[in-house]
């Protein structure tokens, strides 16, 4: 992202390279020296959404967005008036931009990616089942995980159903109960060694 609208910027500044009818580069040309001239509008309206960042979810990536199109539209020849640029200034403001833009990136991501989370979450049920026998008692939810002791005889005395797979790394089970709620819920993690046994079932489908 950083690097499209550092382009932009110095592409902007000689539209003759681009491929594009001389009127409309002219254009271009006219609308990007005017943008450019107001470069520090454009920050003040990207601090004004910032200081508004409650009242526009969501959509508040748009603040820090708008500050960083206005700091890179700064460092264009257009809003520096033809005058040459001071290496260090222009640095600092291209990587102050830059952490701008990083902003946005992962408050878009955030913003895109928390209503799959939460879908994701409502579907536990279709996720793949969690058997775990273990030779103590673990620690689970009893009103959604249920337990079964086999009594004395057997090594792996306890089993457990009930259980959705979360994440599985390096015998290192996360696991949720099926009626986990995503908000407020622990998870569970299971360590599979000599005294604990997973088993892994398919989850329940959706009727059609």
């Amino acid at each position: 992202m950083v690097v499209v609208a550092l382009l932009a910027v110095e592409a902007s500044t000689n539209p003759g390279r681009l491929r594009l009818p001389r009127s409309l580069r002219r254009g271009l040309r006219a609308g990007w020296q005017l943008l450019a001239q107001w470069h520090l509008a454009v920050v003040a309206a990207g601090l004004v959404l910032l200081v508004m960042w409650p009242y526009i979810q969501p959509y508040a990536w748009t603040a820090p967005l708008t500050i960083a199109m206005g700091l890179l539209l700064g460092q264009s020849r257009a809003a520096q008036g033809g005058h040459p640029r001071q290496r260090g200034g222009r640095s600092v403001m291209i990587l102050a931009a830059a952490a701008f833009l990083f902003w946005t990136l992962t408050q878009a991501a955030w913003q895109w990616g928390d209503p799959d989370a939460r879908t994701h979450a409502r579907e536990v049920v279709s996720w793949t089942g969690v058997v775990v026998y273990s030779t103590e008692r673990l620690t689970f939810p009893t009103q959604s995980v249920a337990e079964e002791d086999f009594n004395t005889g057997w090594r792996h005395r306890y089993r457990y159903t009930g259980l959705r797979l979360l994440l599985e790394r390096g015998g290192r089970y996360l696991v949720v109960p099926m009626n986990w709620d995503a908000g407020k819920d622990p998870i569970y993690v299971v360590l599979e060694d000599a005294n604990t046994w997973i088993g892994l079932t398919p989850g329940e489908q959706a009727p059609v």
